[in-house]
């Protein structure tokens, strides 16, 4: 019965991460036919597994191992994986999620003293044992990271009571800083979930009295994001994605009755929620994949389901 809370998708495979019980924490999962997946195989990590993400034959998983935040799995054999090494991240803050992209890892995690909560790893020289290029304490812990198509910018879901929304420039990971950010001065909640296209960025929040709990910002200028639009959900907002098709996203919530939402924020000063399904359980991660809709969930009896867009 434990939450999954993380998620990758490559190929035919799913990869689920779980919150840390008695059970497996790790699950690969056979998507080759939609309507109906199948567990192939499954792998004890005994600790929360909250992000993963893959590259080549390898899944990095953001973990609650206090020596060994980053886990790095091999996945070659869909039907017997295994952790090839680990990283250890300085302090003990429990990494919260892991993006790749083209040969570079990005990491963020939560806050524990003076130590950096988000790195830049390469994966060029080793699969299996990343070197760091840079790290960078953000002055709180960070939940989400999203990475724009040809930019050295990084756009962060914060814990920063003043800087919920944070921009760092890359270019240089030895040197990185917080060049942009903007903040909500309505509610000190932290923002939870980001996605980027174009020059238009989506975050989502815990639940909120004075705003709502999905923000529009222009990032034309990533050093100085402004806000275009938020709207209420009602209910927290945990995982941010855009489809390829530009102009609409879905978010994947705690709603009682909606966990599911598709946005249309072609007006990005307007965005509406167009369409909404019930899933029994919050939907705490998801993937697109075409007009396929991966998600992990908190429901016990269903902590994975594919949703097909119409």
């Amino acid at each position: 019965n434990a939450d999954g809370i993380g998620l990758a998708v490559s190929g035919t495979k799913a990869y689920v991460g779980r919150a840390n019980t008695a059970e497996s924490e790790f699950i690969v999962v056979d998507v080759s036919n939609t309507a109906a997946p199948f567990t192939l195989a499954e792998l004890d990590m005994s600790a929360n597994l909250n992000d993963l993400a893959t590259y080549g034959t390898y899944v990095y998983g953001a973990s609650g191992v206090q020596l060994a935040e980053i886990q790095i799995i091999d996945v070659s054999s869909s039907t017997n994986p295994f952790v090839v090494n680990t990283i250890d991240l300085a302090g003990n803050g429990d990494a919260q999620s892991v993006v790749v992209s083209g040969t570079r890892m990005y990491v963020t995690r939560e806050s524990h003293g003076a130590n950096p909560t988000f790195y830049v790893f390469d994966l060029a020289t080793s699969s299996t044992a990343p070197t760091i290029l840079g790290s960078l304490n953000l002055g709180s812990g960070a939940e989400d990271v999203a990475l724009a198509d040809s930019s050295s910018y990084a756009y962060i879901a914060s814990h920063h009571d003043a800087q919920e929304f944070q921009v760092v420039n890359t270019v240089n990971p030895a040197s990185m800083l917080v060049g942009g950010y903007w903040d909500e001065l309505n509610d000190k909640d932290n923002f939870q979930g980001v996605a980027v296209s174009g020059t238009i960025a989506y975050a989502g929040s815990l639940t909120r009295i004075t705003a709502g709990e999905f923000f529009v910002m222009n990032i034309a200028n990533p050093l100085s994001p402004t806000n275009l639009s938020s709207l209420e959900i009602g209910a927290h907002v945990y995982s941010v994605r855009v489809p390829e098709d530009k102009g609409a996203v879905i978010i994947g919530s705690a709603s009682s009755t909606a966990e599911l939402m598709l946005i249309d924020a072609s007006d990005p000063v307007n965005p509406v929620i167009i369409d909404k399904k019930d899933h029994a359980g919050e939907i705490n991660d998801l993937v697109i994949v075409g007009d396929h809709v991966y998600t992990v969930t908190g429901y016990d009896a269903l902590e994975f389901r594919v949703f097909q867009i119409e």
